[in-house]
């Protein structure tokens, strides 16, 4: 064989050496029918990167909050603390009602002991101006105490779903 026969290129999937072309890219020999599959091999690449590329665009174009990891963790932050407020809150409803109902308990003591003093000293007629003014003086005291608002302190600690209340 001669050096040019032996040189001769071959269709890398045919063997045949008839029209012979190079592919640039991946510096194959391809006869004319192979070099057209080839090309259109290469055609079904780029489709398929375009594709790609396309729902990448479209995923950027979405908005990706609802994929964020962080913001699921801001959700269940969010809920656990609205959870734990309405603990606390119902908490201290709790302890104010309790509150409230010792403090008309000890309003209602104090206005029945009042009414047996009164009602003692009236029926034995026994009292002076001293009394008198001295039960003037509780019931206004009571008055004042019914229709005032408490001066209690309300301390409300989230965290610890806990409420505190201080005279």
């Amino acid at each position: 064989m001669s050096a040019s026969a032996s040189n001769k290129k071959q269709c890398v999937l045919c063997n045949k050496s008839g029209g012979i072309m190079i592919c640039e890219g991946c510096q194959q020999a391809f006869c004319g029918k192979h070099v057209i599959e080839h090309r259109q091999t290469l055609s079904g690449q780029l489709d398929n990167i375009m594709q790609e590329h396309d729902l990448l665009q479209q995923e950027l174009a979405q908005p990706s909050l609802k994929k964020n990891p962080l913001l699921k963790k801001i959700d269940k932050w969010e809920k656990d603390s609205i959870a734990k407020i309405q603990v606390a809150a119902e908490t201290a409803r709790k302890t104010l009602q309790e509150l409230l109902e010792q403090s008309k308990e000890r309003l209602s003591k104090t206005c029945r002991d009042i009414t047996e003093n009164l009602r003692a000293s009236q029926e034995a007629d026994d009292f002076s101006e001293n009394d008198l003014q001295r039960w003037k003086k509780q019931l206004k005291e009571l008055q004042l105490e019914i229709t005032s608002p408490s001066s209690a302190k309300l301390i409300l600690d989230i965290e610890a779903s806990q409420c505190i209340f201080q005279n």
